[in-house]
Order: C-alpha cells, then structure tokens, then sequence
C-alpha cells in the first residue's frame, strides 16, 4: 500500500504528464519517460517491441545510450504477456535474470527491473517497457508499488503516441495521394466552417492550398461559376441537387470559355458527418474528351444524313425492285405453267416446237429477272445468309438429276466426284450454295458441247467440327482468253460482244456467283485455256453438323391404308383463295382442317382444342403469324403443336426468326403437295408412337 507521501509523488506525476500532453511537443516523449525515471529512481527506461513471437528489440532508451547488442531473450514475452493478452506491471527479479539469459540487460549491468507491457490496437505489435536498475541493490519494494500504480498511465500514454505515429504516417501517406491527383478537391466541413483545398483546386480558385473559411471557398467557386457559358443548366442540376435530402451525390459540366476554354466534369458528394453532412467537390478537367465528343457528334451527324440519305435511295431501289419483280413474275409464273400443262397434251409437231420455245423463253426470262433480283439484294447489302443443317453431296446429285435436260440439249455429261468419307452434313445455307453451283454448271454447259462437265468436292479438317471445303467445277469448252479472265466477275461484262448474240445471257451470273462466295467468307478463282475448257475453283469454311442425318425421301408418302383423318389441322390463313387452295391440297388426305383468318381467334380455339398441325400466315392482319405463334406456345394445347410458317417469301431472316419466335419451319407459296405428304406421313408417325 502507498504511503502518503508516495500517493502524492504518483498524483503529481499524473498532473505533470496531463500537462505535458495538453499541446503537441515533439520533445514530451523523452521529458515523459525522465518524468518516469525521476519518479522511480531507474537508471534506464526502455522501450522495447515485438512483431512476432520470436525477437524482441530495443526501440528507444532513456537516457539515449548506443548499445552493442539490440536484442533481448524471446522468453522475456512468455513473462510480459499471457498468450495475446498483455498482463500489464511485472517485477523481474535479479534469479529470473539468470533464467532469461537477457544479453541486452547483461550489457547494461541491469540488477533488477519493473516491466509493463501494452499490445497496440488494430496491430499485431507489442510493446513492453522495462524500469531497469544497475546501481541499486536491492530495490524498495516501494518503487514497485508505485511502478504499479502509474502502469495504466504508461500504458495509455504508449498507445497514444502509437495512434498519433499511425494518424501521422497516414496524413503523410493521404498528402502525398492528393498531390499526384490530376482533379482539383475541395471539401466544406459543415461542422467545422473550414474547408479545404488541394494544390490542383488552389490553383482554379487562385487560392493557397490548405485549409481556408468555408466563405472564401463558396465565394471562389461562385466566381468560376459566373464565367460558365452553360449557367442556368449547372445551376439547374444544382437545385435538383440540393433540394433531394436522399440525394447524396450529383455530377455537372462547367464549361468555362476565359481565360480558355476548359470544361470540367464536376462532381459534388455529401459526406455523413457527426453533427451535419460535409460536401466534397471533384472538379475534373475533361476538355479534350469534351472537345473529341463534339467533334465526335459532328461526325455522326453527318454520317447519319448520309446514312439516311442512302437509306432512303436502296428504299427506293427495294420498292422499286419488288414491284417490277411482282409484275413480271406474276403473268411469267401463269405463262410458264399453262406452257407446261399444254406440252402434257396431244399436239401436232409444230405446236409441241412452238409451245418447247415459249417455255424455254419463259425459263430464260425467269432465270435473267432472278439474277438481276439477287443483284440487287448483293449490292444493297439486303441478302443476308442462313446457317442450318444439309447434305452438300445430296445437294449436288438433286442438282445433277435436275440439270440433266439441260446438259442432254448439247450432248453433255455431268460427272460428280465426292470422297466416300465425306461429311454426310454440314452447316450453311443450302439454297445459295446450290445456287453458286447451278450458275457455274449452267454457265459451264452453256459453252460446251459434246463434252463432260466435272464437279468435284473435297476438304481440308482443321480444328473439328470446323472444315474446309474445296470445290471445282471444270469443263472441256471454249475456253476463255487470258485477257478477259479478270473482268468476267464484273456485273453485265461477257468475254465478247458476239457471246450475248450466240449464247444470251445478261453477265450478271458470275458476278452474284462471286459475291454470294464472299458472303460465305470464300474466294473463287479461275483458270482457262482457248479451246480446251474451263475451270471454277472456290473455297469456304463450315462446320461439321454433328447429330443431325439428312433425310431419305419417302416415295409413298400417302397410300390406301393410311388414314391421315385422324390429324387435327388448323390452318390460319387471311386469303380466301390460299384458304381454298389448302383446303383442297388437305382435302386429297382426308383431312378437314379448321380454317379462320386472325391470331386472335387462333389464340381462343387452342384453349380449347388441341391440334396436331398449325400453319399460320406470317403477314395476318392484327397479330402477325409470328407473335401469334408465341403466344399458342404459351398456352396447354399449343405447347405440343407443330407450326409451320406459310409465306410466298422463305429467307434467313425468316429462319433465324422462327427459331426464336417457336415456328418450327415454313412452307412457300405455291404449296408443294409433296411436301405437305412428306409431313403429314411425319406427324402421324409421331402420334402413333
């Protein structure tokens, strides 16, 4: 217990060192610890700190001394703290000297000392500072009483010093951050009416950096504020700003145009205080971005007249193309078929001759108008390609079983030559790729006679399933004149003046034969020799489309024993004369099918019926076919269904938007009744399984 004399010492030492801490003084830590010397009669006070489990070393020592040895005996830990926890005051007595073996203390000659020991907060640091003795032996019990009792002192003063280190070197850290930011930083202080600025901010307010007076600063940015050539939108942002309690953040652009033009992006963000919000403002200078945006927006400006412009002049060119395409199509198509129809009848033999040339004109003219149309589409950029499952051999035996009538009017063979390992499908789209190879053995068989025609396909793998394929299609000809090879891609070019004369023909053909290869991301060369013929070689990459089988033909599609009555078909169609011509291909199957012409009633009767087949116009007057087809997916009855898209127009477009709008394929107008077969044959097969 202290004596009165010693609670008095203690009191006072108290009442010095509150003192000595009420201001900051770079020299109280040292007048501290003589403060502790003085009132302990120690010889040594030092400080000493730990980072891990395994070294103890002398940090500071009172009086300063230069000491060879900086390290102590780790066990001294075991001694100062209980696992983590600090025990505070300890006593080291001269046996446990021996036992600790402190070579630090050995140097000094230390006889005896008193330790406490502190952890510092949010670290893994810990201090102990020793009271050492090397003169005094023994030591009066009563200094350690009083060691004891001014322990939580020490203690508190120790972290102190440590949070006002750590504040220091983040202040440092935090100064030296400002300084390298590129953007001016003010920050208003509600509570404090001080505010502060960096260097970047004192220099576009014309100001010291540091800390100034809230007015000062509000009175600098008012100044800036007035030279902006966009006033009254900041200052509108700025009452939307500030008039939302919950807003706590909002960003403007001052455009200043003296002494030049700069523009800010500025950026204004409440900051949660004790007692009232602070504000901070980010001015960042983003004139070059500015001034590359305008230049940017005059751009699009002006490509988007153009754009439009262009736009308005393929406009045209489309409308015009479809009306001159429906136009001649429509009395062609009658002419060509009635052609036909008669050619099946008895005739005299000058009126077979004569009936065979008006068909073979009509073919021709079709074939001309179709090159001009998919002319057009290439070069307006409207033709776009599918990418779907198909047999690339089976394509080229239709193609040679249909070209033959063709080829047998010059005594021509076609020969095809597929590797037997080629794949039995690939990815793309068929209809342009059979058409690339129609217009090479068309044009092929056009200039030879008596001879052969060869298509030959082969590939290169390169990483599955992707693949590349080779194709050529060659004949023994007329040849063409090394001078006239490189033109003959350009549209309405043909290799003389007297080949239109003696072969016809518009020279569109190999141009979109070349174009639609491009579209396939291929490229078609050509060889030839005068006389002896002609060779095509292109090439593209595809896909391997794996899973899928190309489908054999079914040569009795429909027969006595079948009963196709049992298939529920609805058909959703808003031209009575497609209504009729469906009915009727329907009727030669026994099948009444449901006919109405609108999505909304569509949508009511599969609620309440269910149906095995649907054909549903794309082009219905309120909902279109497609939204309609959506919609039936949605519901009990129409979930199961098939739905089949009927359209006088099958594109990719199409294609692509069936996939995602749940038709499962289409059917073009005219209806081919084989087909129709082919999947009514399909769906009863399913509904009996």
């Amino acid at each position: 217990m202290l004596s009165i004399s010693q609670e008095e010492a203690v009191l006072k030492f108290y009442i010095e060192t509150s003192k000595l801490y009420s201001s900051f003084d770079p020299s109280r830590r040292a007048q501290f610890f003589q403060l502790c010397l003085l009132i302990l009669k120690a010889d040594y006070a030092l400080l000493l700190e730990s980072l891990d489990e395994h070294s103890v070393q002398l940090v500071e020592s009172f009086p300063e001394i230069k000491l060879q040895q900086k390290f102590t005996n780790p066990s001294l830990l075991k001694t100062a703290f209980d696992g983590d926890s600090p025990v505070g005051y300890f006593n080291l007595e001269k046996g446990s000297f021996t036992t600790l073996n402190f070579d630090l203390l050995s140097e000094l000659s230390v006889i005896s000392a008193f330790g406490i020991s502190s952890s510092i907060e949010s670290s893994e640091t810990k201090n102990i500072v020793l009271f050492c003795y090397a003169k005094m032996n023994p030591v009066p019990d009563e200094f350690g009483l009083i060691a004891k009792s001014i322990s939580h002192r020490v203690i508190e003063i120790l972290k102190n010093d440590q949070r006002e280190i750590s504040f220091a070197a983040t202040s440092s850290r935090l100064q030296s951050i400002l300084k390298t930011i590129p953007q001016a930083i003010v920050f208003v202080d509600t509570e404090t009416d001080i505010s502060w600025i960096n260097e970047n901010a004192a220099k576009l307010f014309s100001l010291t950096p540091g800390a100034h007076p809230s007015y000062h600063i509000s009175e600098a940015m008012r100044k800036i504020l007035e030279t902006t050539s966009n006033l009254p939108e900041i200052q509108s942002q700025m009452t939307v700003g500030f008039s939302d309690p919950n807003n706590e953040g909002f960003t403007s652009y001052w455009i200043l145009h003296t002494p030049e033009k700069k523009v800010y992006q500025v950026q204004s963000q409440v900051i949660r205080g004790r007692k009232s919000p602070g504000r901070l403002w980010l001015f960042d200078d983003v004139t070059a971005v500015h001034a590359h945006r305008e230049t940017l927006t005059l751009l699009n400006i002006a490509l988007r007249e153009k754009s439009e412009s262009v736009q308005k002049e393929n406009l045209a060119k489309t409308v015009f193309v479809s009306k001159l395409s429906h136009e001649i199509r429509t009395p062609l198509t009658g002419i060509i078929g009635l052609t036909e129809l008669l050619i099946s009848q008895k005739h005299n033999e000058e009126d077979i001759e004569s009936l065979e040339l008006i068909h073979r004109s009509g073919l021709n003219l079709l074939k001309t108008i179709n090159h001009f149309l998919d002319f057009s589409k290439l070069e307006m950029g409207k033709m776009e390609l599918e990418s779907l499952p198909f047999s690339l051999p089976g394509l080229l035996k239709d193609l040679q079983k249909l070209l033959s009538t063709e080829a047998q009017k010059n005594n021509n063979q076609i020969f095809l030559e597929i590797p037997n390992d080629f794949p039995d499908s690939v990815l793309g789209d068929s209809l342009r790729i059979g058409q690339i190879f129609t217009n090479l053995i068309g044009n092929a068989l056009k200039f030879t006679k008596e001879g052969k025609i060869t298509v030959r396909i082969r590939y290169v793998s390169l990483d599955s399933p992707n693949i590349q394929i080779l194709a050529d299609v060659s004949d023994n000809g007329i040849g063409i004149s090394s001078s006239k090879l490189e033109s003959i891609f350009e549209p309405f070019v043909q290799t003389d003046v007297s080949t239109t004369r003696h072969f016809g023909g518009t020279g569109l053909g190999l141009s979109v034969t070349k174009n639609l290869i491009s579209l396939l991301g291929g490229s078609i060369e050509v060889k030839s020799i005068v006389g002896s013929g002609t060779e095509f070689s292109f090439r593209w990459e595809t896909e391997i489309a794996e899973g899928f089988s190309p489908k054999e033909p079914n040569p009795e599609i429909k027969n006595e024993s079948t009963d196709y009555s049992l298939l529920s078909v609805l058909v959703v169609e808003d031209n009575p004369v497609n209504q009729k011509l469906i009915s009727r291909i329907l009727g030669k199957y026994n099948i009444a099918p449901f006919i109405i012409d609108n999505g909304e009633e569509a949508v009511e009767l599969s609620y309440q019926n269910k149906y095995d087949l649907i054909f549903m116009d794309i082009n219905l007057p309120g909902i279109d076919g497609f939204t309609t087809s959506e919609i039936l997916r949605g519901t009990n009855n129409g979930r199961f269904a098939k739905i089949y898209g009927l359209t006088a127009n099958i594109t990719s477009e199409h294609s692509a938007k069936s996939s995602t709008q749940f038709m499962d394929g289409f059917l073009s107008k005219p209806y081919d009744i084989k087909q129709i077969g082919e999947l009514l044959a399909d769906l009863l097969k399913d509904r009996k399984i």
